[in-house]
Order: C-alpha cells, then structure tokens, then sequence
C-alpha cells in the first residue's frame, strides 16, 4: 500500500494522507492481530519512516489548528458552524446558477439558505442557536467582506503560517485560511500548493 495509489488519490492526484493513514493503520493492526510480536517486530521500522514522521506531526499540529478559533467571539466549534452554512450557501448559488444561468450574491444565498433551515428546524439550529443569529453572523463572515477580515482571529493564521511545512504538505486545504500576505510569505512550493486551493 503506496499513498500514490488510486484509492488514495483525487482526480488532480491529491494524496487523501488521512485515508491512507487510517487504512494503513487498520492493514498494520490487522497483520499484528494475525502475526503475533514477530510480526509487529518486522513490521515497525516502516512505522518510523520519516514520512510517516512528518504525517504524524502535521496531524498532531492539525489537531491543534482545529482548537485555535477562526473568528473573534466565536469558539473554534462555533466558527465551523459557520463555515458549514457559508459552503452551504456558496452551494446553492451553483444550483440557482445550473438552473438559470444568473450568477446571484452571496448575500441573497444566505438570507434564503437560513431561512428554508430555520422553517426546517423549527427556527433553531442543531447546536442550540437561533437561525437568525447564524444569519447575521455569515453575513458578517462571507469571503470578501471587510467584516470578515475585521473577526477573523489571527491567531489561528499565525499558527498555520508558522508551521506551513508540515502542515500545508499534507493538508493543503488549510492554506484557504491564509490571508493574501501569509500565502505571499510562503516558501515556493507551499505557496504553488496555496494557489491550487483557491
């Protein structure tokens, strides 16, 4: 099992380094079970191959990234609540685009997005806040306003910035976070890896 393989790969050729980690940590725990300690005894150096390595330290400091919150006055749980319903939105605005060729504003895709959830949900959503407060919040964050860049939390930025090397090598979607002088301070092949996710 190669990370190169097509199980693990994209379209583009992306390595999914988490899929191939969780089944080449099921394959190694499987082969133990069955082989016994000589088994795992063989098997262990290529568990500390330097890839390896670096993967398991990219996750550990991923695992950190998720904890520092995106936005001020919002924990870091609360702002993936909101980054959900902006993709939410951003969807929509491809499906009315598909069905009728207008491109609509963002705007418009969140004020309707929140109200069918809110006539779906009974007004609340599932983490207890009223749709009309993750309304005006997404309005307040969507991509391009200055208000986002206002609440954005910087700490969480700085962070990624800081540890681009193994970060951005196997988790290149967390260069979206960056801002356009961050990613300008990238080294050339991070910054190449930045421009792929926009």
């Amino acid at each position: 099992m190669v990370p190169t393989d097509s199980a693990f790969t994209d379209a583009a050729g992306e390595i999914d380094w988490d899929a191939y980690f969780t089944a080449k940590d099921a394959a190694f725990e499987k082969a133990v079970r069955k082989g016994g300690p000589l088994v795992e005894d063989f098997l262990r150096p290529f568990e500390e191959d330097a890839t390896i390595r670096q993967f398991r330290k990219a996750q550990d400091l991923r695992n950190r990234v998720e904890t520092i919150p995106k936005y001020q006055g919002l924990s870091a749980n609360q702002g993936e609540v909101m980054d959900e319903f902006l993709d939410e939105a951003s969807d929509l605005i491809d499906i009315w685009f598909r069905d009728t060729g207008i491109t609509y504003p963002l705007i418009l895709a969140i004020r309707a997005q929140a109200d069918f959830n809110s006539q779906r949900d009974g007004g609340t959503h599932e983490s207890g806040w009223d749709w009309e407060f993750i309304k005006g919040w997404a309005i307040a964050l969507r991509p391009g306003s200055k208000t986002r860049d206002f609440y954005s939390d910087p700490a969480r930025d700085n962070f990624i910035q800081d540890n681009a090397d193994p970060l951005l090598t196997f988790f290149p979607e967390l260069s979206r976070q960056l801002s356009r002088p961050q990613i300008a301070g990238l080294s050339e092949s991070q910054f190449e890896t930045a421009l792929t996710q926009r």
